[in-house]
């Protein structure tokens, strides 16, 4: 009991009264205190769960006096100061969550005295540092999120022994260098992502290794090569193993060479991110067959030939840009199949021809462009059907005649069809657009002054933690269809990426 008043006395702020009023009871046992959990035979804390409280102040050290806690979660509150040296001296402790505050000060690297820990959450503070190497201590860790927290220095190759790991977060941090080739030791991995860092070198090799991979982030990094044939082999048997791949987020890096053909063998994959590396060639016809595919960006490379009549068919697509590449040909009439379609983008090509009438199919699209391209004719009459367009960018194409009154009937658009010579301003100022549009935030805004804008905003929580930044009204009504709001979210942050891949500015892009 000690140990808990301990714990609330140093809480300086319980806007709920949680503390101030239940535990100060003298009329019932510290064991129905909220958050705590006593165990079965003795009256002994084994879980100290407080979060999404707003507590204020700092995780007193008494808490280590707990010896029997298996449990601490503390999560999505505003504590301060550093994460105490001796909870790794609570050898029972199995789960420790102290993500979303403002805890600072370092990881302590006693912690990986805790051998008995499964979960350990400390994403979203300002702790700063290194990743101790004497994580690799921890073997029977299955949970590891490091995500946003200024980390610094390498991913520590030691941590190639926590082959228990099935979900691994070292995304937006200050990490450098390589991605150690100890982590495809990790194969019962899920999740793995350390996107937004500054790592360099080449993809690894052994991203074929993970066969029960759902979701890997990799974006935003210096990273360079080739696409790992491991993770595309076109023997069946390693296809097979392969076939959990849902999320392959691989933009914003170096990467070279063609698309591979054998990626529609990635049967459940449903977001493909290749955006803004150096890849050239063709589209491959065989990604046609990707058909649980909703959002495909494959933006700011050097792609060439025409866009493959198979992309037509990918009915369940909400993303699809192809934008900033050298791609030529025209849009089919058959554009009209993909139907759930938010946002397409295919600016910055050498598309010729008309603009087929059958856009006016696309009924829930609500971002188009088509501009710096080259196509000819008349604006179409059936955009003006398009009821939740609020982006239409038709402009330094060859269009002629009038913009076609029926557009007018279009509540909240921009509509930009001027003739002018673009320049990179366009592209940038399209960017900062999108991320405007989708967060519900202008770039004027009161919270961005000095050396935080809106970029910088939306990157602290891309890709992980989008849903603190997009706009709530874009995550209401999905509609009952299974998975739909998963699907929609996951749409969602592709867009962010498009917003920030066109936001970059020169010194950023070389």
């Amino acid at each position: 009991m000690e140990a808990l008043l301990a714990f609330k006395s140093h809480i300086t702020l319980d806007p709920f009264g949680v503390l101030a009023q239940d535990w100060a009871a003298t009329n019932t046992s510290f064991c129905d205190w909220t958050g705590v959990t006593c165990g079965l035979h003795r009256y002994r804390v084994v879980a100290l769960s407080l979060p999404d409280l707003s507590l204020q102040g700092e995780i007193a050290p008494h808490v280590a006096n707990l010896s029997f806690l298996a449990k601490l979660d503390l999560s999505n509150n505003s504590l301060t100061g550093h994460v105490p040296h001796n909870l790794g001296g609570l050898r029972r402790l199995h789960v420790l969550s102290l993500n979303n505050n403002n805890l600072i000060g370092g990881i302590p690297p006693p912690l990986s005295a805790g051998r008995q820990l499964r979960v350990l959450k400390l994403s979203h503070n300002n702790l700063g540092g290194d990743i101790p190497s004497s994580f690799s201590n921890l073997t029977k860790l299955t949970f590891l999120d490091l995500k946003n927290t200024n980390l610094r220095g390498n991913i520590p190759s030691s941590l190639g022994n926590l082959n228990n790991l099935t979900y691994l977060d070292f995304g937006n941090n200050n990490l450098r260098g390589s991605i150690p080739l100890s982590l495809g030791n990790l194969t019962q991995l899920y999740h793995f992502s350390s996107a937004n860092n500054t790592h360099t070198g080449r993809l690894p090799p052994w991203l074929g290794n993970l066969t029960q991979l759902q979701v890997l982030l990799l974006q935003i990094n210096n990273l360079e090569g080739c696409i790992p044939q491991g993770l595309v082999d076109t023997i069946p048997h390693e296809i097979t193993m392969l076939e959990n791949l849902e999320e392959l987020y691989l933009g914003l890096n170096k990467i070279e060479g063609a698309i591979p053909d054998v990626l529609h063998q990635l049967r459940n994959l449903g977001v493909l991110t290749l955006g803004g590396n150096k890849l050239s060639g063709s589209i491959p016809d065989s990604l046609g067959n990707m058909s649980g595919l909703y959002s495909l960006d494959l933006s700011s490379n050097a792609l060439t030939s025409t866009i493959p009549p198979s992309l037509w068919s990918l009915e369940n697509l909400m993303l699809l840009d192809l934008s900033l590449n050298s791609l030529s040909g025209i849009l089919p009439p058959a554009v009209e199949n993909l139907k759930a379609l938010v946002t397409l983008d295919m600016s910055g090509n050498r598309l010729t021809g008309d603009i087929p009438s059958t856009f006016g199919e696309l009924q829930m699209v609500t971002v188009v462009n088509l501009s710096n391209n080259s196509f000819s004719g008349p604006i179409p009459l059936s955009l003006g059907l398009l009821i939740n367009l609020e982006y239409l960018d038709l402009s330094l194409n060859a269009l002629f005649g009038v913009i076609p009154n029926s557009l007018n009937q279009l509540r909240y658009i921009k509509v930009c069809i001027d003739r002018k010579k673009s320049t990179k301003g366009d592209v940038y100022s399209y960017g900062i657009l999108l991320l405007e549009t989708f967060t519900g935030k202008r770039p004027t805004g009161e919270m961005f002054t000095g050396d935080m804008s809106l970029k910088k905003w939306v990157e602290a929580s891309f890709p992980n933690d989008i849903a603190n930044i997009i706009d709530p009204n874009l995550l209401i009504d999905v509609g009952n269809h299974d998975g739909g709001e998963d699907h929609k979210s996951q749409c969602l942050s592709s867009l962010i990426e498009v917003g920030l891949l066109c936001s970059r500015d020169s010194q950023e892009k070389g």
